[in-house]
């Protein structure tokens, strides 16, 4: 087996650079990436459903989707990612177990006794380190999984906090999990450089090769990334419709609003209650179809048509924050 490591911390290159490795290069893989303050929505996952649009946008944080099943995670440079790709026979399973076995090992050589839990996890003293997901694609399957080691909790915490808002969608939720950082449920003096070396020894063996890839594999990656990872219509678009309702008091009155969203922009939108508009808003409700189901987007608009104009005293951000 062969080693890779990504140079970047972008999760739209790190992300495309995994999938050129599934589908377009030949022999078994390691593959070990960072992200920096990002946001991964598992493939079958609504992302609206998954993130705290607020605090996205107040901390700038990236959000992609990836191409296996599971629930959403934060990353950051406190986290290491590792993709593992094989060949498998015709009709062969192979469980997560023999996947996990390497990173146990390389936790070992810190004294962490790490255990696998469930069918994808590993918990290291009953707290969740380490997610993982796999998916196959013709003989080839791919694994991956996440390593907390130092990652900034109080960030995934705000950013993955559910809304109280009403959003409805056949997504496949979260199940949110104790997760904890190595760091903080050891006492093991542990770098995230050598525990990759010890990783890349337990997968690939003490004479480990690196991979390298030439400009062709490079410029598919540069490609990929730009129109599929880091689009909206694969990062937001990819989401199953949904239904929103959000309702708020305000001095003019109760505002209620309902929403349904389809491949990431606004379908159709409606106001109800008990308001005092001074202009008509079922014309603010057109305006709104078809946008972008983003809050720069939503904002943007709401401040083209002056919302003060069809509500007291409405400011643009204040109803935005009510689509979320």
């Amino acid at each position: 087996m062969k080693y890779i490591t990504s140079n970047s911390n972008n999760p739209y290159h790190n992300l495309a650079l995994e999938e050129v490795l599934f589908r377009n290069v030949e022999g078994s893989i390691l593959y070990l990436w960072q992200n920096d303050n990002t946001i991964v929505v598992g493939k079958n996952q609504n992302t609206f459903e998954e993130i705290n649009a607020a605090e996205v946008e107040r901390q700038n944080i990236n959000v992609v989707r990836r191409g296996t099943g599971g629930g959403a995670v934060y990353h950051d440079l406190g986290n290491l990612n590792f993709s593992v790709i094989v060949d498998i026979k015709e009709d062969e399973f192979y469980e997560y177990s023999s996947f996990l076995e390497p990173v146990i090992r390389a936790l070992k050589y810190f004294k962490i006794e790490a255990t696998l839990q469930g069918r994808n996890d590993l918990v290291v003293n009953g707290a969740k380190i380490s997610g993982n997901a796999q998916m196959l694609s013709g003989n080839r399957v791919l694994h991956h999984g996440t390593l907390l080691i130092n990652s900034d909790l109080s960030v995934l915490s705000a950013a993955l906090k559910v809304s109280k808002s009403k959003l409805q969608s056949k997504g496949i939720k979260s199940v949110r999990s104790r997760v904890a950082n190595i760091s903080d449920v050891t006492s093991a003096d542990i770098n995230i450089q050598t525990l990759e070396k010890k990783i890349i020894e337990e997968y690939c063996g003490k004479e480990s090769q690196e991979l390298f890839l030439d400009d062709m594999f490079l410029q598919k990656v540069e490609k990929l990334a730009k129109d599929k990872y880091s689009s909206y219509a694969w990062v937001y678009g990819e989401s199953p419709k949904s239904n929103f309702t959000s309702e708020k008091k305000f001095s003019f009155g109760t505002l209620k609003v309902y929403l349904d969203v389809e491949n990431g922009f606004i379908k159709s939108c409606n106001f109800s209650g008990d308001f005092l508009d001074t202009r008509d808003i079922s014309k603010v409700a057109k305006v709104l179809e078809g946008t972008v189901y983003l809050r720069k987007n939503i904002k943007d608009k709401l401040n083209e048509i002056h919302i003060e104009k069809y509500l007291k005293n409405m400011q643009a951000n204040e109803l935005t924050d009510m689509f979320f």
